[in-house]
């Protein structure tokens, strides 16, 4: 059960699922940080046309609302959503208890894959997260970026920001190089130099 959050994955996730509203970007930030939610399952139905984003289970506030406004009982769509969000799948019974309620094939099928079910409560504050950070990005660049990597420093001498756009190419293909040979990821240095070389694509020097 790993969640499947990464970068390239969220743009993944974006760039299918092309969201249109906060709503939207809400969803998809549960969809990043579930467990067996989006390759092979709410990607599927996606591409397919069979459900919107909309729809896809996102989050696990969504299960159990969902099945309470089927007409099933709340203990059950507790009982069902906490299966699904511990890792524990569908039963049969469950899974024929949502049939008598004419929930879609298709739904039933994805609870029975999902292994983490990511809390609404969370996937809205990360969204509130990523889209003030995104707005400063816009209006203050120089200040976002500034105050962006002298807090990842943690007080100490930051160095990335004198960086030449060369320099920060070369440090990328060092780091990724020494990933590759001891399997280590250091996500925190990754992320500066390639904050770095943005700032630098973008003129701020």
């Amino acid at each position: 059960m790993i969640p499947e959050f990464g970068t390239k994955f969220a743009r993944k996730v974006i760039e299918t699922a092309r969201p249109e509203n906060f709503k939207d970007l809400i969803k998809i930030s549960g969809l990043c940080h579930g467990a067996d939610m989006w390759y092979d399952n709410a990607d599927r139905l996606i591409e397919s046309g069979i459900a919107t984003l909309q729809y896809a289970i996102s989050t696990r506030d969504e299960v159990m609302v969902y099945l309470m406004e089927k007409g099933i009982e709340r203990e059950n769509a507790f009982a069902v959503m906490e299966d699904i969000r511990k890792g524990k799948g569908l039963s049969d019974d469950f899974a024929e208890m949502m049939r008598k309620a004419n929930i879609p094939e298709w739904y039933i099928d994805s609870c029975k894959k999902i292994t983490y079910l990511f809390p609404k409560a969370h996937a809205v504050s990360y969204t509130m997260t990523a889209f003030h950070l995104a707005w400063f990005k816009a209006h203050y660049p120089m200040d976002f970026y500034i105050v962006s990597l002298e807090t990842a420093s943690r007080g100490k001498r930051n160095g990335y920001l004198s960086y030449d756009m060369q320099t920060v190419k070369e440090k990328l293909k060092e780091l990724e190089t020494i990933n590759e040979k001891t399997g280590a990821t250091n996500t925190i240095t990754n992320n500066n130099l390639k904050l770095r070389l943005e700032m630098l694509e973008r003129g701020f020097l």
